[in-house]
């Protein structure tokens, strides 16, 4: 049974074993192998089981990008042991076992060291919202409610001046 090793930045290593044919990958709740860390896409990448036994990898328009050992990739057939990078979270593949069990079952597992960032030297983020380095602005919803306040106060104003000239 194919094998996707995952290691995430500064976290857990883990061993995706599965069979399916069709297997979708990235942050978001709803698929087959959910990788928590923000550099992937809700649904980054997509797994194909192909007549001959490979898997077809597929970009699905992620915002940091898919890499097949080192090269950007939007469809690419996986090599056994490629070494693909989601963002920045590392993994390997590895093609079938066939004594493993079927399914998709999720293992701890001690990885092989990977290169220390885990995304190419000439990585550039292609997102056209910048990083957020700045701490929160605790000011602004201040501003914010202030502003809104005396938008209240004129209008009450302006419905006194209205109702005192009514009752002349």
């Amino acid at each position: 049974m194919p094998k996707l090793i995952v290691q995430i930045p500064d976290g857990e290593e883990v061993a995706y074993e599965f069979d399916e044919p069709l297997i979708t990958i990235g942050r978001s709740a709803g698929n087959s192998i959910v990788i928590p860390h923000d550099s992937l896409s809700g649904t980054h990448t997509q797994l194909m089981l192909n007549p001959d036994g490979t898997y077809t990898l597929t970009d699905l328009g992620s915002t940091n990008g898919t890499f097949v050992n080192g090269e950007q990739v939007y469809e690419a057939v996986l090599p056994p042991y490629a070494q693909i990078v989601f963002g920045q979270v590392g993994a390997s593949f590895y093609p079938i076992e066939p004594s493993a069990p079927s399914g998709i079952t999720r293992r701890g597992f001690q990885l092989p060291e990977l290169p220390g960032k885990a995304r190419p030297a000439n990585f550039v983020s292609v997102s056209p919202f910048p990083k957020n380095t700045k701490k929160k602005d605790l000011m602004a919803p201040m501003a914010a409610f202030l502003a809104i306040l005396s938008i209240l106060v004129s209008l009450g104003l302006l419905g006194a001046v209205f109702s005192t000239l009514q009752a002349s």
